[in-house]
């Protein structure tokens, strides 16, 4: 079982909401196909729900996560240009781990991420509200 998400453009972000069960490649793999989705609508705010994900990562799958987010982000897109987005996860334990560590991995490798337990939080961080 895989990942399922929703993409809706809202005036100032894409907002994504998030289904199914987490592993790496799963995870991988959908963050890829959004990707394509932010390319096609030009976001460069992004909002990703993930309330709705099952799972409980270990500390390597934080680890490979947010290393891959921070290559794809830093990769060109199909159309050659470098995406200059903000991310912010939201999430609960068990899927969010107290430290934050693929937000920091990312983030540490230059992708502008960060990691919430709630919504509100996530949309101040984004400067939507």
């Amino acid at each position: 079982m895989g990942i399922d998400f929703s993409a809706d453009m809202k005036q100032e972000y894409l907002y994504v909401q998030g289904s199914g069960v987490f592993s790496v490649d799963a995870a991988c793999d959908a963050f890829l196909k959004l990707l394509e989705n932010v390319d096609a609508c030009n976001a460069k705010k992004i909002l990703i729900d993930c309330l709705q994900l099952k799972g409980k990562p270990d500390t390597l799958d934080y680890f490979i996560f947010g290393k891959f987010v921070s290559e794809q982000l830093n990769e060109p897109s199909k159309t050659g240009k470098i995406r200059r987005l903000q991310i912010a996860f939201v999430a609960t334990e068990p899927l969010l781990d107290r430290k934050h560590l693929a937000a920091i991995v990312a983030s540490n490798r230059g992708a502008d991420v960060n990691s919430f337990d709630n919504l509100p939080e996530a949309l101040e961080w984004l400067n939507t509200i």
